[in-house]
C-alpha cells in the first residue's frame, strides 16, 4: 500500500514538473543510496529487545539480566560498528548494562525520532548535531533535568564552556556535548602558488581562486587533465543535505549575515545577507561543475585533482592522506607519490566575507547526547560515567580528525582528553593530524571550538533552527537558485518567507527591500 501511495503521488507531481529544467541540480541523486535502512547493532529492533553477544572466549553471555538502554547513533560506518561492540561488552562485563546500539544515517535521523516520538517508540539516548537539540528539548523529546545533572556529575567545569552554554535552553541544558569539529575549507596550495593566488580566506580570494583555477589552461598543461574538466570549487548543493545548509551557513555568519535575532524576527532580509546569496549563485553558477554536487562527489574530485577547493568536514583530510579504504588519491601526480596532494593540500578554517566585520568566522559542528524523557536516571547515569570516562578514548579514535573532544578533561586533569585526542593516530602506522599536516593545522582543527556563530543557536532560537534544518528550508531554496527558478533576490525573499511561515504567530511587521542585484540579469 505504501508503494502503492508513493507512485501515486509521483505521478501526480509529474504533472507540473517543468519538461526543460534549465539546470541538471534540478535532477534529484539519491542519497547514501548503498544504504536504505538503518543499521541496527546488533539487535534487530531499537525496542530494547536482550541480546547474547560472545565472550572473549567464544561463548555466548546472556545480557538479559542486565537493564538494557538502547541508543541510537548518527553514524553508519563499520569502524563505528567494531567499537560499539566494544562498548557493549565493557558495558555489560563492568556497568551492569546492556546496550543496543542502532546505526542511523544522519539524513533519516530527523524523521526517524519525530516517528518514533509520535507512537512513544523512542530510544533511551540519541547521539545528534546541535541543530536539533533545542528543538526536541523543547517538544519534549529530550530530558533536560537529567541532561543537567549528569553534566553536574561530570563536572560543568569539564566541559568546553563555550559549546556547554550554547546548547541551553530556557537555563538547562538541552543535552550533553560530546564532540566536535571545524568545518574546512580545503584548497590546492600548489595551484594557488602557480597562479599567485592568495590564501583562500575571504570572499574576495575565493572567487578569484575560483575563476583563476576554472578550465585553467596553465594548470591542465601542468598536470594533464583535460581543461574542461577543472573547476574552481565544487561544495554539496543538493536540497536533501544537511551540509549543502552548513556550507552556505559558514558563507553567511563570515559576512554577518544571521538567520534571525534573539528577539524572534527573521532577519535575513539585509544587504549582507544579500551579498551572501550573490557570492554563492556567482560562486557555484560560474566556477562549479554545471550538475548537482554532493559531499562524495566534493572529494572525488578533489582527490582527482579536477578541483581548487572544497568546503566540508575535516573528514577529507583522511581521504586526501590516502588513509579511508574506500577512496583513494588519483591525481596524476599521486600516482607517483602518494603523499602529494597532503602535501600540497591547504586548510583553511576561519572565513571573512565582504561586510564591516573584519574577524574570520568559523563553523562549529558539535555533536551532543540527549537522553529522552523517560529513560532510567540511573541508568543513564551510569552510561554516561563510562562513555565520557572509560570509554571516550575508544569514541574519539573513531575518524579523529573530526571528533574533538568536548569534555576537555576530568576535574584531577582538565586537559586529559585535549591531549589524548592530540595524540590518537590516523592511521595503523601510528601518524597523527600532526604528523601528517602539522601543528598548524592540528591548532586550527582544536582550538577554540564553539558554535557560537551558529544560526539561532547562541541567540537562543535553536526550536526554529531545528525545523529550518529538518524541514531542509535554506537548501531547497538554494537549489530554486541554482537551478535558475529563482534569482538571488527572489531566492532571498523565498527564504524569508518560508522560515516566518515555521513560526506561528510571526509578529514583526517587515517592508519587504528592493534588492537589485548585479547578477540577477546573469
Amino acid at each position: 500500500m505504501i508503494n502503492l501511495l508513493v507512485l501515486c503521488a509521483l505521478a501526480l507531481a509529474g504533472c507540473s514538473v517543468v519538461s526543460s529544467p534549465p539546470r541538471l541540480s534540478t535532477t534529484r541523486v539519491p542519497v547514501n543510496s548503498g544504504q536504505t535502512e538503518e543499521l541496527f547493532l546488533p539487535a534487530p529492533t531499537p525496542t530494547g529487545q536482550a541480546l547474547s553477544l560472545p565472550n572473549r572466549d567464544g561463548q555466548s553471555t546472556d545480557a538479559s539480566l542486565n537493564p538494557i538502554l538502547t541508543v541510537w547513533v548518527n553514524e553508519t560506518s563499520a569502524e563505528h560498528q567494531v567499537v560499539l561492540e566494544q562498548m557493549t561488552r565493557a558495558l555489560d562485563a563492568n556497568y551492569g548494562l546492556h546496550m543496543e546500539f542502532v546505526l542511523v544515517d544522519p539524513d533519516r535521523l530527523v524523521d526517524l525520532v519525530e516517528g518514533a516520538a509520535l507512537v512513544n517508540q523512542l530510544p533511551d539516548v540519541i547521539i545528534h548535531p546541535i541543530e536539533y537539540s533545542a528543538g526536541w528539548a523543547t517538544r519534549g523529546i529530550l530530558d533536560q533535568t537529567l541532561s543537567s545533572s549528569i553534566i553536574e556529575e561530570l563536572g560543568h567545569e569539564t566541559f568546553n564552556q563555550s559549546v556547554i552554554n550554547t546548547a541551553l535552553v530556557n537555563g538547562a541544558n538541552s543535552a550533553i556535548p560530546v564532540d566536535g569539529y571545524k568545518q574546512l575549507l580545503l584548497y590546492r596550495s600548489d595551484w594557488f602558488d602557480d597562479l599567485n593566488l592568495s590564501a583562500p580566506t575571504d570572499y574576495r580570494s575565493i572567487l578569484q581562486g575560483a575563476r583563476q583555477i576554472y578550465r585553467s589552461e596553465t594548470l591542465s598543461a601542468q598536470n594533464g587533465i583535460t581543461n574542461t574538466l577543472l573547476s574552481g570549487l565544487v561544495i554539496p548543493t543538493e536540497s536533501d543535505l544537511i551540509s549543502t545548509h552548513q556550507v552556505f551557513e559558514h558563507f553567511a555568519s563570515a559576512n554577518e549575515c544571521d538567520l534571525i535575532a534573539e528577539d524572534g524576527e527573521v532577519t535575513i532580509l539585509t544587504p549582507e545577507c544579500m551579498d551572501t546569496f550573490e557570492f554563492y549563485r556567482e560562486l557555484i553558477n560560474q566556477y562549479s561543475p554545471s550538475d548537482i554536487q554532493t559531499d562524495t562527489s566534493a572529494i572525488n574530485a578533489f582527490l582527482a585533482g579536477r578541483t581548487g577547493m572544497i568546503v566540508g568536514s575535516p573528514d577529507f583530510l583522511l581521504d586526501v592522506a590516502g588513509l579511508a579504504a574506500e577512496r583513494t588519491p588519483s591525481c596524476p601526480e599521486c600516482l607517483e607519490d602518494p603523499n602529494f596532494l597532503a602535501q600540497n593540500s591547504g586548510v583553511q578554517v576561519g572565513l571573512s566575507g565582504r561586510s564591516r566585520q573584519r574577524e574570520p568566522v568559523e563553523f562549529g559542528h558539535i555533536t551532543l547526547m540527549g537522553f529522552t524523557t523517560g529513560t532510567q536516571p540511573e541508568l543513564a547515569q551510569s552510561f554516561a560515567e563510562y562513555w565520557f570516562n572509560d570509554g571516550y578514548e575508544l569514541w574519539l579514535g573513531i575518524e579523529p580528525a573530526r571528533r574533538v573532544p568536548m569534555r576537555q578533561g576530568t576535574q584531577s586533569d582538565p586537559q586529559q582528553f585535549l591531549e589524548l585526542w592530540a595524540s590518537l593516530p590516523l592511521s595503523a602506522d601510528g601518524r597523527t593530524v600532526t604528523d601528517i599536516y602539522g601543528a598548524d593545522v592540528a591548532e586550527k582543527l582544536a582550538n577554540n571550538l564553539s558554535a557560537k556563530s551558529r544560526w539561532g543557536i547562541a541567540s537562543g532560537q535553536g526550536d526554529l533552527i531545528s525545523d529550518v534544518y529538518s524541514q531542509n528550508v535554506v537548501s531547497i531554496v538554494l537549489q530554486e537558485m541554482l537551478s535558475g527558478y529563482f534569482t538571488s533576490s527572489q531566492a532571498i525573499i523565498a527564504a524569508w518567507e518560508r522560515v516566518i511561515e515555521l513560526i506561528p504567530g510571526y509578529r514583526f511587521e517587515t517592508e519587504i527591500p528592493n534588492f537589485i542585484p548585479s547578477n540577477d540579469s546573469g
